[in-house]
């Protein structure tokens, strides 16, 4: 089952999308323009988004399959409908961001449409922390090595 989504917010930068589970836990999808991490010259690269994503109101939800299955029919259908690849940058500030990386890489590898989408991970080692970014696009988008060349020139660190 996949949960019902819908926008609940847009701006010129910024999307926001919403859902609840059957456990009345309300979800927050924040799609952002992400040219700010890019390189202006990068023309291409004005139209990624990155995704952000959060149950409201509180930290730890009940497990629920059917909040991973919506979070990635929900990638898959913004980057069809908006024609854009999407950017994740798996957050560190509790230090599980490989956990993170590793739940988009099973979104992402493990897919019945793997074959109509482009995806690709980079690791930034600092010192107190490792980056991971990823990023989705459609099979059939021709700036996808520009964008990876793009990540690996800035770092986005």
């Amino acid at each position: 089952m996949i949960y019902e989504v819908y926008e609940i917010f847009a701006s010129d930068t910024e999307i926001h999308f919403q859902f609840t589970t059957s456990r009345n836990v309300d979800y927050l999808i924040k799609l952002s323009k992400a040219s700010y991490r890019f390189d202006t010259s990068c023309l291409s690269c004005s139209n990624i988004y990155e995704i952000a994503f959060q149950p409201l109101g509180i930290k730890k939800t009940p497990p629920d399959n059917c909040i991973s299955l919506t979070i990635k029919a929900f990638i898959k259908q913004f980057i069809i409908v908006h024609n854009c690849p999407i950017l994740f940058v798996c957050d560190a500030s509790d230090k599980r961001q490989l956990v993170r990386l590793k739940l988009f890489n099973k979104w992402c590898n493990n897919d019945e449409d793997i074959d109509n989408y482009l995806y690709e991970t980079r690791e930034f080692i600092f010192e107190h922390y490792n980056l991971y970014i990823g990023i989705v696009s459609s099979a059939s988008d021709n700036n996808f090595s520009e964008y990876l060349e793009e990540i690996d020139t800035m770092g986005l660190g």
